[in-house]
């Protein structure tokens, strides 16, 4: 009986941001044990893979791995995969960056263990047709698509019969069919459980490829209640080495140098069932789930309909980032004359690019703020390197980033940036060039939209009643105006003077029907301060009674560090005196002037500060996303009672500061 050639494969990677904690843990609980008892198996052949920065980290903290590493490849026991080196979903990325990135982890393994790899890995198996012809302008010769995208190609039985060929404008690259450990099947196992269930089904098959995400091991290791992660691969290679009779394990690149012609195929867009339900919307999921339970098992060999780009506008936070990315590529790609701030540039660029920081990945992906943070702080590494000194002037630019076909306003500053939408009127990018970080990058989950604020700065509403700082940590105020999401008018904008304006009008419920309303709100752009000029209009023949709140959603950490939050407040007979203000739990501050936070992650304290005196909130706040809560930020809101008489205005400005200060305040309108 002829043998079934068996691909034993693991990818392996952990995103920029990733505390060093947990790099360590699931070095000594995943990557060490699996690689170490391989070694003592030298009849068994793996397929391994490990993103650019994962294995720049191993070089540093543990040579001891590479060195073993470099023995077993040179043995030919092991075969290392290439791929883009900051682990991005290559279809989004510009195609330079998709070729830069190949090439970049192509050249680490070159010099780390001599030779160049020919097969490359996907980031969640995502797949466009477009990137046959750039992974073979990078120098591939074949990728891996899980068993469903067959499917989906019209292959079914060629699954268990091998590789097949695809091409894009003449230039082929081979695509090999796996099935994923974590992935493929229901329950999720290691290779053991994988191999009796896709054996047991397909009794003819000659070609099996399983691939294990290598961070899935600790998670094997505690279900199988054995005594050590070591013992536990022990107890697999040496299952595997058992059906020795039955098959035996292979290298791709070894393998396809046996083989002649393939069977050509086209693919569509395709990735892992995860990453595509994260850009599915409820609705769909809620339907998904009601055929799984129709069909039972047999669910699982239908394709996941979806688009891996829809993730993309699955939640704002992820549309704001991509934006951006998008924007920095374009200033990168404009950097002429110096190759060495080009390239120390590029390299920024593609750090911000990895995956997780665009989707809810089950590891927490871009509700991790420290995920989402390490993304942001390169791209604004890569603004500052491709910024000419001594030419740079700060400014206002108006520009769509976002692909929205409405401009977004950039002021763009020596000391912080600050972007504003015309949606809402928001300030959804505050970035402080000295900590390094988007202060306004915090996260709502893709629950986002239905009814809670808007988790950017800047952001107001018009709730009947006084906000309780519970409700202002949950984001759930209600507000019919729609402020926080209603397009506003841009103003032309007044750039000597570095002013831009807003201007959106509305209605909320009165006794009698709706209350017409105006807002107009005039950003004015300092130093190292930023202001806002509030002018609200009624516009109806009714008096309008109601609370306006202005809300900041604020990142200073990216984890519960001890925040001070100093306030200046006046006391019943007049008198100001300063309070801390514990912010772990929900609290407020009547008669405030200004509010201070301070903490460890900041370098400068940021002031909000205004000349009416008002209701100061403040509260932790977290996502709500289904792969569980985590802490974001720190929600602060300004709060002000407001009657207006007919056709009467209400002005107040709100200054932000990088110093403990006093605000610069600009002529009310």
């Amino acid at each position: 009986m002829k043998k079934i050639q068996l691909l034993v494969g693991s990818y392996n990677h952990l995103p920029p941001g990733t505390s060093e904690t947990a790099l360590e843990s699931t070095y000594q609980k995943g990557y060490r044990p699996f690689l170490s008892v391989l070694y003592r198996f030298p009849e068994l052949q793996a397929t391994l893979h490990y993103g650019g920065s994962l294995l720049a980290w191993l070089e540093r903290r543990h040579p001891e791995f590479i060195m073993l590493l470099a023995e077993m490849a040179a043995r030919k026991q092991v075969e290392l995969l290439g791929g883009a080196y900051f682990e991005p979903i290559l279809p989004w990325v510009p195609g330079p960056d998709r070729i830069g990135q190949v090439e970049a982890l192509t050249v680490l393994i070159r010099k780390s263990f001599g030779r160049r790899p020919r097969g490359c890995w996907l980031s969640e198996y995502a797949w466009e047709p477009s990137l046959a012809s750039s992974l073979k302008t990078s120098g591939m010769d074949y990728t891996f698509l899980l068993d469903r995208s067959f499917r989906s190609a019209g292959l079914s039985g060629e699954i268990y019969e091998g590789p097949v060929t695809t091409e894009d404008q003449g230039r082929d690259i081979v695509v090999f069919p796996v099935h994923d450990c974590a992935a493929s099947f229901a329950p999720a196992g290691g290779y053991v459980e994988a191999l009796e269930s896709l054996r047991s089904k397909h009794a003819d098959a000659t070609f099996l490829g399983l691939m294990l995400p290598g961070e899935r091991a600790e998670e094997l290791w505690l279900a199988s209640g054995l005594e050590s992660p070591d013992v536990y691969f022990e107890r697999t290679f040496s299952a595997i080495a058992r059906m020795a009779p039955e098959l035996e394990t292979v290298l791709p690149g070894r393998y396809l140098r046996t083989k002649g012609q393939l069977q050509r195929a086209y693919f569509p867009s395709s990735a892992s069932d995860g990453f595509l339900d994260s850009g599915a919307s409820e609705a769909l999921l809620s339907e998904l789930d009601s055929i799984r339970k129709r069909l039972g098992g047999a669910a699982n060999g239908f394709p996941r309909p979806g688009s891996i780009r829809q993730a993309l506008i699955r939640t704002e936070e992820a549309a704001l980032l991509y934006a951006r990315m998008q924007y920095v590529h374009l200033l990168v790609s404009q950097l002429r004359g110096d190759k060495a701030r080009k390239k120390a540039a590029q390299e920024e660029l593609w750090s911000s690019q990895c995956a997780e920081a665009y989707w809810a990945a089950p590891s927490g992906g871009i509700a991790d703020p420290a995920i989402r943070g390490a993304a942001y702080a390169s791209l604004l590494e890569a603004e500052q390197i491709t910024r000419q000194k001594g030419s740079f002037r700060p400014g206002i630019i108006q520009a769509d980033i976002d692909c929205d076909r409405a401009k977004e306003t950039l002021f763009q500053g020596q000391y912080y940036n600050a972007y504003v939408h015309a949606r809402g009127g928001v300030l959804f990018e505050l970035d402080h060039f000295k900590s390094g970080r988007n202060l306004a990058s915090g996260y709502g989950g893709t629950s986002a939209d239905k009814g809670s604020l808007r988790r950017r700065c800047f952001v107001d509403a018009l709730p009947a009643e006084p906000v309780r700082p519970e409700v202002l940590a949950s984001g759930l105020v209600e507000d019919p105006s729609g402020l926080s999401t209603a397009w506003y008018s841009i103003l032309e904008p007044k750039r000597p003077n570095h002013e831009a304006g807003f201007l959106v009008e509305s209605t909320v419920p009165g006794p009698d029907g709706p209350l017409a309303l105006s807002l107009e709100k005039t950003f004015v752009f300092k130093k190292n301060q930023l202001t806002v000029r509030y002018l609200l209009r009624n516009l109806s023949e009714a008096t309008l009674e109601r609370t306006f709140l202005a809300a900041f959603h604020l990142v200073p950490s990216y984890g519960r560090n001890d925040h001070a939050l100093v306030a200046l407040a006046k006391d019943a007979d007049g008198t100001e005196r300063e309070r801390t203000i514990e912010v772990a739990q929900p609290q407020s501050l009547p008669n405030a002037l200004k509010t201070t936070l301070a903490g460890p992650d900041l370098p400068e304290p940021l002031t909000l500060a205004s000349e009416k005196p008002f209701r100061l909130i403040a509260a932790p706040y977290e996502d709500r996303s289904p792969g569980g809560t985590r802490w974001q930020g720190i929600a602060l809101a300004l709060e002000w009672p407001i009657k207006l008489a007919p056709g009467s205005e209400w002005k107040a400005s709100v200054s932000l500061s990088f110093r403990d200060e006093k605000p610069q305040e600009g002529p009310a309108r």
